[in-house]
């Protein structure tokens, strides 16, 4: 699970997360305090074995301060 802000990497948020029944799972995560203030972050979300299965969200979120 990765963080990005427009199209650059800025953290790994986590290496593995448990996929859950039918992709259903969730994963919890504090933002940490020195990321910068945006409009434009997204997640991405990548598969461990398999590099061409990824997945970006739809839509850009705001982390604020």
């Amino acid at each position: 699970i990765e963080l990005l802000k427009g199209t650059s990497v800025v953290s790994t948020i986590s290496s593995y997360a448990y996929k859950g029944s039918n992709g259903s799972g969730s994963y919890n995560w504090t933002v940490p305090s020195n990321l910068s203030s945006g409009s434009d972050y997204v997640i991405r979300i990548k598969s461990t074995s398999n590099a061409s299965i990824t997945d970006t969200s739809d839509n850009f979120f705001t982390i604020t301060k």
